[in-house]
C-alpha cells in the first residue's frame, strides 16, 4: 500500500506556510545519515523529516516536496518512524543549549571521525577500570583484611 500524495502535500503546506523548508525523507534508498550529517541538518532553522509506511508514498509528492533522500542504514523496518528518532536525538543533540553541558558533544566518539573515547581511553571514565565487575561485600573485605567473624570478632 503507497501512502498517498494529496493528504501529505496538504499537510506540508499547513506546515510551511508555503515557504521552502528542507524537508528530508527517510528511505533506504537514500545517503547514508553521518554525524557530519546530523551537524548539517542541526544547523537548519527549520527542518522536516518525512516518514514513510507500507510501501513508501506516491513519487508524485516526493519530487514537489523532499530536497534530501536519508537512509539509517542497511536494514529494513516497519516504517520510517523509527528512523526518525534516530535522526531527531542525533541532530537535536547538536543544537546550541540542548544539552546540558556544551562541550559534550565535541567530545564524543564520532566527533572529528573518532572511534574511540579521546586521550588516555576510557579507564577512569563511566566507572571502566575496576578490577571486577561483580566483588562482593565478602571479596571486598578480604581484600582489605578485614573480615569479621561469625561472632563479630575481626580477624586480620
Amino acid at each position: 500500500m503507497l501512502m498517498q500524495a494529496q493528504p501529505i502535500y496538504e499537510a506540508y503546506e499547513a506546515v510551511t506556510g508555503g515557504k521552502a523548508v528542507r524537508t528530508v525523507y527517510l528511505t533506504p534508498q537514500g545517503e547514508r545519515f553521518t554525524q557530519q550529517k546530523a551537524a548539517e541538518l542541526a544547523e537548519e532553522e527549520e527542518l522536516i523529516l518525512l516518514c514513510g509506511h507500507y510501501e513508501g508514498i506516491d513519487e508524485r509528492v516526493l519530487e514537489e516536496i523532499v530536497t534530501d533522500y536519508i537512509s539509517i542504514g542497511d536494514y529494513v523496518l516497519t516504517g520510517g518512524e523509527l528512523a526518525g528518532m534516530v535522526m531527531i536525538d542525533a541532530i537535536a543533540r547538536l543544537v546550541p543549549g540542548v544539552l546540558g553541558n556544551e562541550d559534550s558533544s565535541q567530545e564524543e566518539s564520532f566527533f572529528n571521525d573518532l572511534l574511540v573515547f579521546p586521550a588516555g581511553g576510557m579507564a577512569g571514565k563511566n566507572g571502566a577500570g575496576s578490577a571486577s565487575l561483580r566483588r562482593s561485600q565478602t571479596d571486598q573485605s578480604l581484600a582489605a583484611g578485614t573480615v569479621q567473624g561469625a561472632y563479630g570478632a575481626e580477624a586480620a
